[in-house]
């Protein structure tokens, strides 16, 4: 039977190419630090891979919506925080003109009040994100359209109408967001109501707090005939009587935006518990995928040293079956 040197080299060539891409597996391996690069490598583990991937990146997503709630949670509490101590401001005005001593400060008082009003306007309108706080899905300027006299893009505007017996002054606060829930999806079965919305904090149409804060500020400066006080006015029995009830409106009031920040304070830490048990779980799977995607170092370098020696011994091999001659098919 004749025998060419084609006939050895074939097998030899074959054998260097195998431990070459053996090697250079390895190398990968090593060089990535991941154990699957290719989809020969182990199409079974590459399956559960991508399974493992799919589910971290939804429980991300979950736990990016309830890092979001939290935060927002946390930007309501800081604004009711800010609104609470200027009705508590208001509150004390009222009652410190229902003392003597301020008989001849109305007007002076009433000044306070409206600055403080237009402030709590001015708070109510805070955004967390870009985002209203509190105009349900009206969150942004494009989504609100004013009306005459509303003169801006903002959920809530302090407005001047005309004067009538019942509001001697015409001013209004104007609300132009809605009451609808905005939610996010905390998981692949369930959605959680984030928002608070106007007339949770500020009662009826999102504005009677407002108006109750009006009447008083129209107390204080205009008398029964709706005319401006003057500096020596002084109230009289009835002036008295509304004085105390519109202080304890305010009371009220106050008292109902305190219960809402406490209920999205137990709202906040229901969050955190989930995000934390959101961010265990995907710790969990990032392990499992580890097992089957991230190189184990020891292993690689075992492999590729043996690979190594398997290559030189190999080449060795080979410079051997370069030197061969015509009488070594002959023997």
């Amino acid at each position: 039977m004749r025998v060419t040197q084609k006939t050895i080299y074939i097998p030899f060539e074959k054998s260097l190419q195998d431990i070459q891409e053996r090697k250079f597996a390895e190398e990968t391996r090593l060089t990535t630090g991941k154990n699957l690069n290719t989809i020969s490598d182990n199409p079974a583990k590459l399956g559960n891979v991508k399974r493992l991937t799919d589910m971290i990146s939804r429980t991300e997503n979950y736990q990016n919506n309830i890092q979001y709630a939290i935060n927002e949670l946390r930007a309501v509490s800081d604004v009711i925080d800010s609104m609470s101590d200027k009705l508590h401001q208001i509150r004390q005005l009222a009652i410190d003109a229902s003392n003597v001593g301020n008989s001849g400060n109305l007007t002076t008082l009433g000044t306070y009040v409206k600055g403080l009003i237009e402030d709590i306007v001015n708070t109510a309108n805070q955004t967390y994100n870009g985002q209203f706080l509190f105009s349900g899905t009206k969150t942004n300027e494009n989504s609100i359209i004013p009306t005459p006299p509303e003169k801006n893009n903002l959920p809530f505007e302090l407005i001047k109408k005309d004067p009538s017996p019942e509001n001697p002054s015409g001013f209004e606060v104007s609300f132009k967001g809605n009451f609808v829930n905005r939610e996010i999806n905390k998981d692949s079965l369930s959605s959680e109501v984030i928002n608070t919305k106007a007339d949770e904090l500020f009662g009826e149409n999102g504005k009677k707090m407002f108006d109750s804060l009006i009447n008083l500020y129209n107390l204080l400066t205009y008398n029964d005939n709706g005319e401006l006080r003057k500096d020596s006015d002084v109230f009289k029995a009835g002036d008295i009587s509304r004085l105390d009830l519109y202080q304890k409106e305010i009371a009220e009031f106050n008292e109902q935006i305190n219960g809402v920040a406490a209920r999205n304070g137990i709202r906040m830490n229901r969050f955190e518990l989930i995000n934390e048990q959101l961010n265990n779980e995907i710790i969990r799977l990032k392990g499992y995928k580890s097992q089957d995607e991230d190189t184990d170092y020891a292993e690689a370098i075992m492999k590729l040293n043996k690979e190594q020696t398997a290559l030189q011994y190999t080449l060795q091999v080979g410079a051997k079956l370069g030197t061969q001659t015509l009488f070594d098919f002959l023997r």
